[in-house]
């Protein structure tokens, strides 16, 4: 995705003439500066052009390695992060809220290019354990230099305690995003698409 975007760095201002025929956005007062959601519109609007430019960045680095974006975060997440218990697709899928057969289909092309070893578990052996073979190490090894500057220049804001407090925000917005992604999904399943009134001639 390359497309020039629009950043959300515009002052606050009050609600344009368009939108002050609009219903506010949010009904929490906490939600709510000087009476309007052009804070929250700025910082929502903010969120996705952010998403939108670190998708471009997953895509760089997966460009470099020959690997699908996927590919190259589950490759870091199993290289990089320690969960309570080994890497397995099931927990994978958990992690990035994904399917478990997406997660099949995208590790086979890992598993394919001696990137990836599916250990059998010792304890359960249908499960199987998701490891990083020297090949993967050495893939990743070489791309740290670029990834380095790359991180250095995304992250250039924070100091340590800063990351440290910023992470434990992003957590914590990942569990509210996913009750209201469920309730929104559940919202959709009820009532379907809204249905347009005919546009009298």
């Amino acid at each position: 995705m390359t497309t020039k975007r629009t950043t959300a760095n515009a002052k606050t201002r009050s609600n344009p003439p368009s939108a002050r025929r609009l219903p506010l956005t949010a009904s929490r007062q906490e939600l709510l500066v000087d009476g309007n959601d052009q804070t929250l519109r700025r910082m929502t609007l903010g969120f996705a052009v952010l998403g939108w430019l670190l998708t471009d960045i997953r895509g760089g680095f997966s460009k470099l390695l020959d690997i699908s974006p996927f590919q190259y975060v589950a490759l870091q997440a199993i290289a990089r992060v320690r969960p309570d218990e080994p890497w397995t697709t099931r927990s994978l899928a958990e992690h990035f809220h994904v399917t478990t057969p997406y997660v099949s289909v995208e590790l086979r092309g890992l598993l394919s290019k001696n990137y990836l070893e599916a250990q059998p578990s010792l304890l359960d052996r249908r499960s199987k354990h998701l490891v990083v073979t020297p090949s993967g190490v050495e893939l990743l090894t070489w791309l740290a230099p670029v990834q380095q500057h790359v991180n250095d220049t995304l992250y250039q804001q924070f100091d340590s305690e800063g990351l440290v407090r910023q992470c434990e925000v992003i957590e914590q917005m990942i569990k509210d995003a996913e009750a209201a992604d469920q309730y929104l999904r559940a919202l959709v399943a009820e009532r379907g698409p809204r249905k347009r009134k005919p546009v009298k001639p």
